[in-house]
């Protein structure tokens, strides 16, 4: 057998036995708790009753460690927490990204990229 032979399969081997015993480890550690089951609803009126109890559950955003790398510390309206901060943002963003002025500025632009797009989804 050759070298460019013999290496790879090493090195896959060790990446397995790696991989396997740092994984058997972590399980190992753990402290023992019961399985998380989701939450199931059996009717559209006690899905409204949830939904009305834990509003602020459902609306707020899971924290992310990309997000805060990369939105500027979840500052971003799609990543911030719900609550004042992120009604502001929403406020601000409507008010001077979505007018209609800022809209139609960008009229040209959407129907150039419309119609670089045409011919390959016509074919």
């Amino acid at each position: 057998m050759s070298f460019f032979t013999i290496f790879p399969l090493l090195v896959s081997l060790f990446f397995i036995i790696k991989w396997y015993s740092n994984h058997s480890a972590t399980k190992k550690n753990l402290p023992p708790s019961p399985p998380r089951f989701p939450l199931l609803v059996s009717s559209a009126d006690a899905a409204s009753k949830i939904m009305k109890t834990h509003d602020l559950v459902f609306c707020d955003r899971p924290q992310r460690k990309t997000f805060d790398i990369m939105l500027y510390g979840s500052k971003d309206v799609a990543s911030c927490a719900y609550g004042e901060y992120w009604r502001q943002v929403r406020s601000l963003r409507v008010l001077h990204l979505l007018s209609n002025k800022r809209v139609q500025s960008h009229r040209r632009v959407r129907e150039e990229e419309t119609a670089k797009m045409e011919p390959p989804l016509n074919g």
